[in-house]
Order: structure tokens, then C-alpha cells, then sequence
């Protein structure tokens, strides 16, 4: 049972660091623009990667604390419900529930961050003139 739950949770982290990854290089494409003026006007490299890694770090920390409330609702209501679960010894102290949403939080956030940085990475690599004339 064990192998079924980690082999579970690695599968959802695979595809959510490719979600993320999809998603951040969408917003990268369509903020092209603005990064081109911002350059233009004078930001930096560092500039722009430290706004885009501040956003990722906001919406990580964000979709964890919502997962981790979610996983424990959901978990609670199972528990109860499905009779296989009746059956495992799911009696958690604090300290161990605490732990886990803290491995957790640390999880979500980093999956969040390391697949936002290769499309922060190419965002903030763009020559300002190229990208304002291609719009």
C-alpha cells in the first residue's frame, strides 16, 4: 500500500512540475511585451527574474496551503467513508500531522519554482528591441 501511495504522489509531482512549467511559459509569452519595456526603460535582468520569482513563490505558497487543506479535508472524509481505509491505522499524532504538511508546503512550493524557472530564465534573457517589434 505504501508503494501504491509513493509511487502516487511522485506521478503528481512529475506532472505537476510539467503543469507549472506549461503554464508559467504561457504567462512568459504573453508578458513578453511588457518585459521588452521594462528593459527597455531600464530594469535589469535580475529585476525582471526577482518580479516573476516573487509571483511563483506567491502562487506556490498559495496552491499549498490550498492543497494541504484540501488533503487533509479529503483525507478526513475518507477515512470515514471507504471501508479499506476503515481498516489501515490512519491515527496520526500532531507532531506527525504537522510534519507532513510541512514536507508537504516545502514540496508544493519547490515543484511550483523549479518549473517556473526555465521560462523565468528565457524571460528575462530577451532583448528589449526584438521583442517590442515582433508585437
Amino acid at each position: 500500500m505504501a508503494r501504491i501511495f509513493t509511487m502516487t504522489i511522485v506521478l503528481a509531482a512529475v506532472m505537476a512540475f510539467f503543469l507549472v512549467w506549461a503554464i508559467f511559459t504561457a504567462i512568459a509569452n504573453e508578458r513578453a511585451k511588457e518585459v521588452g519595456i521594462m528593459r527597455a526603460l531600464g530594469a535589469k535582468e535580475s529585476h525582471i527574474f526577482r518580479i516573476f520569482l516573487i509571483e511563483v513563490l506567491v502562487i506556490g505558497i498559495a496552491g499549498s496551503i490550498l492543497g494541504i487543506a484540501a488533503g487533509t479535508g479529503m483525507s478526513a472524509i475518507f477515512a470515514k467513508t471507504f471501508s479499506i481505509v476503515k481498516q489501515l491505522s490512519t491515527e496520526l499524532s500532531l507532531p506527525e500531522r504537522i510534519a507532513i504538511a510541512a514536507i508537504s508546503f516545502a514540496g508544493g512550493t519547490a515543484i511550483c519554482l523549479f518549473g517556473a524557472l526555465g521560462p523565468i530564465q528565457r524571460l528575462k534573457k530577451m532583448e528589449p528591441l526584438m521583442v517590442i517589434k515582433t508585437e
